[in-house]
C-alpha cells in the first residue's frame, strides 16, 4: 500500500503537467486567433501558421481542422491555390484521424476545397462540381444538422451560384443566389447588394429579355452600396450595368453610368489613397467598349492597348476581360479589312480562354469565355473574304471543326447542370451553331475527293441537332440498362461517382494519394474487364454510339430501306440520304418562310376533323411532296421504306404527301416510320422475355363510363366510343374504366411485350400528359408526364401504342428536340413507339385496330403491318366511310418499327410449365393405375 502512494503521487503530478500543459497551449492557440483579427492577408497567414503549430503540439484536433481551413481561405484569398489546397487536404486528413467526426467539419472541408477549384484563374469544372455536389449531397442527408450551420451555408449557397455563373448555369445562379440572399437577411436583418449583382448577372447573360430585370438589380446593389457608404463596390457593380448597357447598345445611357462610376471611384480614391486594380481594369475596358460602340475605332484601339498594357502585371492568370478585349480588337481590325490580324486576336482569345494548363475543350479555365471565343472565330472564318479557293477550303474547314468545338463544350456543360431551365438554356446556346456547320459541311462536301468525309460529318449534326444535347447521358444510361443487369448497373452508378474523384487524383499528382488512385484505377479496369468478358454487346453498342458513322448505320437497314435526314439552312433545304448502296447530300434552293408556311398549310390541313371543316385540300400535300420529295425522288423510286429524321417542329404526316403527277399518296409506294434519333437504332438488341403478351388500359371505355369522368380539376372528360374495343384487340391483360389507374400502368408495363393505352391527354404549358382514371384529389396520382414517362423501365416492351390525342406533342426546344410522349416512351426503352401527330378519331382508330393489333405476330416487321393496316383501311368499306381522310388515319406516327415481334410470350414462366408437365403426368399414371386395378377386381 505504501509503495502505491509514491505511484499515485507521480500520476497525478503528471497529469497536472499534461492538463496545465493543454490548458497553456489552448489559451496561446486563441490568443493567436485573436491577433489575426483586422491585419492584411499576409499577417492573418502567419497568425494562423502559428496558432496551427500550437495546435499540433496540444494535439487538438478540432482547432487543426478549423485553423487549416482558415489558412485555406486565405491562401484562395490571395490566388495562392497550391497552398489552400495542401491546408484544406490537410484538414480532411486530421479530420478522418478525428474521433469527433462531426458533419459540420465535414461540410467546411468539402467547401473549403469547392472554393479552391473555384478560384480565379484555376477553375477546374469537374473538381469544383464534385466538391460542391459533396455539400448538397451533406444537406440533403443531414439538413437537421447543417440547417442551422448559416454562415457555412450561405458561402456555400453564394460560392456555388458564382460557380454556376461562371459555367452557365444561370438559373442556378439565380436560385442559389436567391437562397443566400434568404439566409443573410433572416440572420443579420438586411439586404444584401453582393446578391442583387450576381442576379443581375446571370439575367444580362440569358439575353435581350431580361436585361430590363438585370439593370433594376445592377442599380439597386449599387443603391445599396452608396447607402452602406462603400464607394468601391458601388463603383464594381457600375461598371457591370455599363456593361450591360454596352451589350444593349445604349451608348447614352452607358455613358452616364460611366461617370457616376467615376464619381464613385474617385470618392473611394480621396477616402484611402489606394488605387484598386479590379475597378481600374473594368473602367478602362468600359472606356474602350464604349469608344468601339460610338464607331470611334482609332481611340478604341488605343484604349484597349492600354488596357492590356495596365492588366499584365495585376492579373498574370487567365481572365474573362482579356477574351472580350481580344474579341473586341478582332472585330475592330475586321472593320478595318485587316483580316489576318483579326484571325490573330481570335486565336488569342481561345488561348486564354481555354487556359494554360490544358488543351482539352472541357476543360477550359473560363468555359463561359471560351464559348464565346470559339463562336466569335468560327463565324469569322465562316464569312471571311479569301483570294484563293485553297485558302477558302481551309478556313471552312477550320470554321467547321471550330463549331463542333463549341457544340462539344456546350454539351458538356449542359451535362453537369442542375436546373431544367439551365440545360434548356444551354441547349439554345448550341442550336445556332448547327445551321452554320451544316453550311458549311454542304460546301466541303462538294469539293472532289472531300464527299464521303463532309457527309459523314452532317451525318453526325443532324443526329445531335435532332436528338438534343441529352443524346450523350441518356443514350449510355440507356445502354446499361439495356444490357447489364441490376448488380452492374449499381457499380455503374457508383464508378461514375468515383470517377470525379478519379479526376480530382489525376490533377491532384499528390504522393500521398497514389494508393487511392492506383485503387480506384484497378477498380474501373476489373469491371470494365468483367463487362467486356460477360457482356460483350455492351462494349460494341456503346462503340458505336459514341462512333455514329454512316457505313455502321448503314450496315442496320434492310433491303430497299431509305434514310431522310432534313436540316432547314437560310441557303436552302439539306436533305442527306442514306441506303445500303450509299449516300448523297444535297441542297433544295427553298427559303425557310416559304417551306415553314406551307408545312403550316398542310399540317392544319391534314389535322382538321372534315366532319367539322368539309372537304379535304389536297393541294398543300402536293405542294410539299414536291419540295420536300420530288428532289430525291430518284432515290425514293428504289425504296420500298422510308426512315425519316425531321425537324421536331414540322411535326407532319409524311405518309399523306401526294405525288402531284400519279396523285398517289406516299403510304401507296412505301413503309414511312420516323427517328427521334439516328444512334438509336444501333441499339437494338434481345429484347427480354415479357411475363404478359400485351397490356391495354381504356380508363375512358364508353361501355364503363357513361356520363363521361369529372376530373379533381372539375374538367370533365368525355367517353370514347371505341376505345373499350380498342383495347380488347390484342388480348392479354386490359384494364378498364376505374381499373385503369397510373399506378397499374407503372406495375405492369415493365412485364409487357405490347402496350396499348387508349385514353386522353391534357396539355401542359411545357409538356402533354396521358390521362388515367383519377383515384384521388393529386393530379400527380391520374397525370402521366414525359419527365415521369422516360424513367420507366420498357426493356421488355417491344411496341409502345399510346393512342390517344397529340402524344406526340411537346416543348420543341432549340438544339434539344421535342420533349413528349412518345420520345420518352421510347427513352424508356421500347423497341417501337406509336404515338399521334394531332387530336384522333377515337372510333376511326378503333376500326384501324382490328386490321393492325391481330396481325403483329405474323413474322413481318411492325411498320409492314401498319402500312397494311392502314392499306386495307383505305380500302375496307368502313375506310371508304370516312372517305379516305388523311384525318382518320395519318394522324399516328410510327417510331422504330424496323424489327418483328418476337411472338407473344407466354403468362407462365418456364418452371411452371414444367411443374405443369409433372403434374399431368403423374395424373395420367394414376388413372391409368386405377383402371388397371377396376379391371383386376372385375375377374
Amino acid at each position: 500500500m505504501r509503495s502505491a502512494i509514491p505511484l499515485l503521487i507521480i500520476f497525478l503530478y503528471s497529469f497536472g503537467l499534461v492538463y496545465s500543459q493543454t490548458t497553456v497551449d489552448e489559451k496561446q492557440i486563441k490568443e493567436y486567433l485573436d491577433r489575426v483579427k483586422g491585419n492584411n492577408y499576409q499577417q492573418r497567414i502567419q497568425g494562423f501558421e502559428k496558432a496551427l503549430a500550437a495546435s499540433y503540439r496540444a494535439k487538438l484536433p478540432n482547432y487543426t481542422i478549423m485553423i487549416c481551413v482558415d489558412l485555406s481561405d486565405q491562401y484562395t484569398q490571395i490566388n495562392q491555390i497550391g497552398k489552400a489546397i495542401h491546408y484544406a487536404r490537410q484538414a480532411r486528413r486530421d479530420y478522418i484521424q478525428a474521433k469527433d467526426r462531426s458533419i459540420r467539419r465535414q461540410f467546411m472541408i468539402e467547401y473549403t476545397l469547392a472554393m479552391c477549384y473555384d478560384a480565379e484563374g484555376s477553375i477546374n469544372i469537374d473538381s469544383t462540381r464534385h466538391y460542391f455536389n459533396a455539400c448538397a449531397a451533406l444537406i440533403k442527408t443531414y439538413p437537421d444538422s447543417l440547417e442551422s450551420f448559416n454562415s457555412f451555408l450561405y458561402k456555400y449557397y453564394y460560392g456555388r451560384s458564382s460557380f454556376s455563373y461562371k459555367v452557365m448555369g444561370y438559373y442556378e445562379c439565380i436560385a442559389l443566389s436567391n437562397e443566400a440572399h434568404k439566409r443573410h437577411e433572416r440572420r443579420y436583418k438586411v439586404e444584401l447588394p453582393l446578391t442583387y449583382n450576381t442576379q443581375a448577372k446571370a439575367y444580362a447573360a440569358l439575353g435581350p429579355q431580361h436585361t430590363k430585370q438585370a439593370d433594376s438589380l445592377f442599380r439597386r446593389s449599387a443603391n445599396l452600396y452608396a447607402a452602406e457608404k462603400n464607394p468601391l463596390f458601388q463603383a464594381i457593380v457600375l461598371t457591370n450595368l455599363i456593361h450591360s448597357k454596352v451589350e444593349q447598345n445604349d451608348a447614352r445611357a452607358a455613358r452616364v453610368v460611366f461617370r457616376e462610376a467615376r464619381q464613385a471611384y474617385g470618392l473611394y480614391l480621396r477616402q484611402t489613397a489606394q488605387s484598386d486594380a479590379d475597378v481600374e481594369q473594368r473602367l478602362r475596358q468600359n472606356e474602350a467598349d464604349l469608344l468601339l460602340l460610338e464607331g470611334k475605332l482609332a481611340p478604341a484601339k488605343q484604349a484597349y492597348a492600354d488596357l492590356l498594357a495596365y492588366c499584365q502585371k495585376p492579373f498574370p492568370d487567365p481572365a474573362p476581360f482579356r477574351v472580350e478585349a481580344y474579341v473586341s480588337l478582332s472585330r475592330l481590325h475586321e472593320r478595318e479589312g485587316n483580316i489576318p490580324l483579326a484571325r490573330q486576336w481570335l486565336d488569342k482569345a481561345v488561348g486564354e480562354a481555354l487556359g494554360p494548363k490544358t488543351k482539352i475543350w472541357q476543360q477550359a479555365a473560363l468555359p463561359r469565355s471560351l464559348l464565346s471565343a470559339l463562336t466569335a472565330k468560327a463565324h469569322f472564318l465562316a464569312k471571311a473574304p479569301t483570294k484563293a479557293p485553297t485558302e477558302r477550303r481551309a478556313f471552312a474547314q477550320e470554321a467547321l471543326t471550330t463549331y463542333e468545338q463549341a457544340i462539344d463544350l456546350v454539351a458538356s456543360l449542359r451535362r453537369g447542370t442542375l436546373l431544367p431551365e439551365s440545360r434548356q438554356f444551354l441547349a439554345q446556346k448550341a442550336a445556332p451553331l448547327y445551321e452554320p456547320a451544316l453550311t458549311l459541311c454542304y460546301e466541303l462536301a462538294q469539293q472532289p475527293g472531300y464527299e464521303a468525309a463532309f457527309r459523314q460529318r452532317a451525318f453526325v449534326l443532324m443526329e445531335r441537332q435532332s436528338n438534343g444535347l441529352l443524346a450523350d447521358a441518356q443514350l449510355e444510361t440507356r445502354l446499361v440498362r439495356q444490357y447489364l443487369p441490376p448488380a452492374l448497373q449499381t457499380e455503374f452508378a457508383t464508378l461514375n461517382r468515383r470517377l470525379a474523384q478519379l479526376q480530382l487524383l489525376r490533377e491532384n499528382g499528390s504522393s500521398e494519394l497514389t494508393a487511392e488512385l492506383a485503387k480506384t484505377e484497378k477498380s474501373l479496369l476489373e469491371w470494365q474487364h468483367r463487362v467486356d468478358q460477360q457482356h460483350p454487346d455492351y462494349g460494341k453498342a456503346l462503340r458505336s454510339v459514341s462512333q455514329l458513322s454512316m457505313t455502321a448505320y448503314a450496315d442496320q437497314l434492310v433491303g430497299g430501306e431509305l434514310v431522310l435526314c432534313y436540316a432547314p439552312t437560310a441557303k436552302g433545304l439539306l436533305v442527306l440520304t442514306l441506303n445500303q448502296s450509299g449516300s448523297t447530300f444535297r441542297r433544295i434552293p427553298v427559303a425557310p418562310g416559304p417551306l415553314n408556311a406551307t408545312i403550316a398549310r398542310y399540317r392544319d390541313e391534314v389535322s382538321r376533323d372534315p366532319n367539322i371543316v368539309g372537304a379535304y385540300d389536297e393541294r398543300p400535300a402536293r405542294t410539299l411532296y414536291k419540295l420536300l420529295l420530288t428532289p430525291v425522288q430518284d432515290r425514293i423510286r428504289q425504296a420500298t421504306a422510308l426512315s425519316i429524321l425531321a425537324p421536331a417542329e414540322w411535326g407532319i404526316p409524311f405518309e399523306a404527301l401526294q405525288n402531284p403527277q400519279s396523285g398517289r399518296m406516299l403510304i401507296h409506294d412505301a413503309d414511312v416510320v420516323y427517328q427521334f434519333n439516328l444512334s438509336g437504332r444501333l441499339l437494338t438488341t434481345e429484347t427480354e422475355t415479357a411475363t404478359h403478351p400485351a397490356l391495354s388500359m381504356a380508363p375512358f371505355g364508353a361501355d364503363t363510363i357513361r356520363g363521361g369522368v369529372r376530373l379533381p380539376t372539375g374538367q370533365v372528360l368525355r367517353p370514347l366510343r371505341g376505345s373499350a374495343e380498342e383495347s380488347t384487340l390484342l388480348g392479354g391483360l386490359h384494364w378498364l374504366g376505374r381499373k385503369a389507374t397510373k399506378g397499374r400502368f407503372l406495375a405492369d408495363a415493365p412485364n409487357a411485350q405490347i402496350l396499348l393505352l387508349t385514353t386522353h391527354t391534357l396539355p401542359h404549358e411545357h409538356e402533354t400528359a396521358l390521362v388515367f382514371h383519377p383515384s384521388g384529389p393529386d393530379m400527380n396520382a391520374y397525370l402521366l408526364y414525359p419527365s415521369e414517362l422516360q424513367h420507366a423501365d420498357f426493356r421488355r416492351v417491344e411496341l409502345a401504342a399510346l393512342s390517344a390525342c397529340a402524344t406526340e406533342k411537346g416543348l420543341v426546344r432549340a438544339g434539344d428536340g421535342i420533349h413528349s410522349l412518345g420520345r420518352a416512351s421510347m427513352w424508356a426503352g421500347a423497341r417501337s413507339v406509336t404515338c399521334s401527330w394531332f387530336p384522333i378519331n377515337d372510333d376511326a382508330q378503333a376500326i384501324a385496330g382490328r386490321y393492325f393489333y391481330p396481325n403483329l405476330t405474323n413474322g413481318k416487321t411492325v411498320r409492314e403491318n401498319l402500312r397494311q393496316a392502314r392499306l386495307a383501311f383505305l380500302a375496307s368499306e368502313e375506310g371508304r366511310r370516312y372517305s379516305g381522310h388523311p384525318y382518320y388515319w395519318a394522324g399516328i406516327a410510327l417510331y422504330g418499327g424496323h424489327t418483328a415481334l418476337s411472338g407473344h410470350a407466354s403468362p407462365w414462366q418456364p418452371w411452371a410449365w414444367g411443374l405443369f408437365g409433372c403434374l399431368l403426368g403423374i395424373s395420367g399414371w394414376w388413372v391409368i393405375k386405377r383402371k388397371s386395378r377396376l379391371k383386376a377386381n372385375a375377374f
